[in-house]
């Protein structure tokens, strides 16, 4: 049996290292923003963020099936990306629809709005959402 070469275990060892630092840098920054109230977390968003996510999910529906109905959790500390330190105030939508054999299926949205404009956040997990409540903004 031989003996990996050097440069094979350096390799391995800095892709070890950097997957490390991905799961560990995240939780570090959520657990220093973790103390924040909701409060604060919404004053970093403008006061009609709803409408303005709801906008951006109605302008951005490629579906040919239309919204039955949708929920938003309130704002929350979420990083800000899959390599990022940084973390920001999110907010997560669940939209039903229509799927082509007539059954209700649900899209997932993670969403800041950073400069005025909707950005969509990589959509890891929607089940850490707090406190969703009926999005009566999505429907017209």
């Amino acid at each position: 049996m031989t003996q990996p070469s050097v440069s094979f275990r350096v390799v391995l060892l800095c892709v070890v290292s950097v997957l490390a630092g991905c799961t560990s840098v995240p939780s570090e920054g959520l657990a220093q923003s973790g103390t924040k109230s909701v409060g604060a977390l919404t004053a970093k968003l403008p006061p009609n963020y709803r409408q303005l996510m709801a906008n951006y999910i109605r302008d951005t529906w490629i579906s040919n099936y239309p919204i039955r109905s949708g929920k938003i959790s309130q704002p929350h500390a979420r990083p800000a990306g899959l390599f990022s330190s940084s973390v920001v105030s999110a907010v997560c939508a669940v939209v039903f629809r229509d799927n082509p054999l007539g059954q209700t299926v649900t899209e997932n949205y993670v969403m800041t709005i950073e400069d005025g404009r909707v950005g969509l956040l990589p959509n890891i997990s929607v089940d850490s959402c707090p406190g969703y409540s009926t999005f009566h903004e999505l429907r017209r």
